[in-house]
Order: C-alpha cells, then sequence, then structure tokens
C-alpha cells in the first residue's frame, strides 16, 4: 500500500497529489497547519520560518504510517527549504514511515536539491525518489 501525504497553503500541491492519488488508486492523507497562513503576512511568515527551520504545529496524524510500504509526501518549496508543516511531520512521523519518496513544487525556481538535503536531514533517513514540479505541472 502506499499513502500520498500532502501540506498545500493554497492548493497547487493539492491539486497535484489529488490527481495523483486518484491515478494510482492511492490513498491520501492530508497534513494540516494549525498556523494561519492567509495573505501576504502567511505567505511573508511562512517563508520566514521555514529559511529558519522552524516547526509548526499540525493537527494530530492518526493513520498508521507503519502500515504503509511506501509515503509519497507531497510539499510546497518555501525559501529553499520543506514547508514548516513538512518538517513537523517528518520530526514527529518519520520514524514510522519505511519509504519515503518526495514530490516538491516551486514556483519555477531550481531551489529543490537543498529542500531535498533539508528534508533528509529531517527525517533522519534517505529519501527514495524525489522529483520536483513547477505549479501546475501534475506528478506522473
Amino acid at each position: 500500500m502506499v499513502l500520498v501525504a500532502f501540506y498545500s497553503r493554497k492548493g497547487h500541491v493539492k491539486a497535484a497529489a489529488l490527481a495523483y492519488a486518484q491515478k494510482h488508486n492511492y490513498e491520501l492523507l492530508e497534513i494540516k497547519d494549525t498556523v494561519n497562513r492567509n495573505g501576504f503576512f502567511g505567505f511573508i511568515n511562512a517563508g520566514r520560518q521555514s529559511k529558519n527551520k522552524m516547526s509548526t504545529p499540525i493537527e494530530p496524524i492518526t493513520v498508521d504510517l507503519s502500515a504503509y510500504e511506501k509515503v509519497v509526501l507531497c510539499t510546497p518549496i518555501w525559501a529553499g527549504k520543506c514547508a514548516c508543516p513538512i518538517r513537523t511531520f517528518l520530526k514527529d512521523y518519520g520514524s514510522q514511515i519505511k519509504d519515503i519518496d518526495y514530490v516538491l513544487m516551486s514556483g519555477g525556481r531550481s531551489e529543490h536539491q537543498l529542500a531535498i538535503t533539508d528534508m533528509d536531514q529531517t527525517y533522519g533517513k534517505t529519501h527514495s525518489k524525489a522529483i520536483t514540479l513547477v505549479r501546475g505541472q501534475s506528478i506522473d
């Protein structure tokens, strides 16, 4: 079994994750941030916190992640790093994940390698596969 887990501030990552999960009949899990990141100041704060490798409170994950052979983790790239809710997810739940792939979505700049390294360091293991999408692309 494969689980597609995602965080999406504005819906771009959510659309890609949902389409990918439906196409392959994978289960889907939304990682929910408890911090309001709407508007200009939400955007600025998200980038600042991410750049400083800060975690953020997320809603508890009630799924048994160890039941899945692979987790495909979909995230936006914020200031060259993984999004704060993804950092929290990896810190709090990463030990339950057997194998992980990353799908990173950017606004067009090629800052993905820093984010991938950041995620591996937070996860404490190395990912199996990573792809980067530009906003609007779908996962194949």
